[in-house]
């Protein structure tokens, strides 16, 4: 989330999201759930849409390719 949302973020000129300690964010408003979704949840391949619906995702806008940078 950190790497999605920072670049997001850029994409808006908006500032970075602040940085929150899990233990800090226990205490928020969502609590352990949202530390779950934002820590431990996983990312997921579209490898077999590719592979069997011949799926083609379009690059997003706002994804700041910071090799180049």
């Amino acid at each position: 989330m950190r790497e999605w949302l920072t670049a997001f973020a850029q994409w808006l000129n908006a500032p970075p999201p602040p940085q929150v300690s899990v233990e800090d964010a226990l205490q928020m408003e969502g609590g352990a759930d949202a530390v779950y979704y934002g820590t431990q949840m996983r990312g997921v391949s579209n490898a077999k849409a590719k592979r069997e619906l011949n799926f083609q995702p379009r690059p997003l806008e706002w994804v700041v390719d910071r090799r180049g940078s």
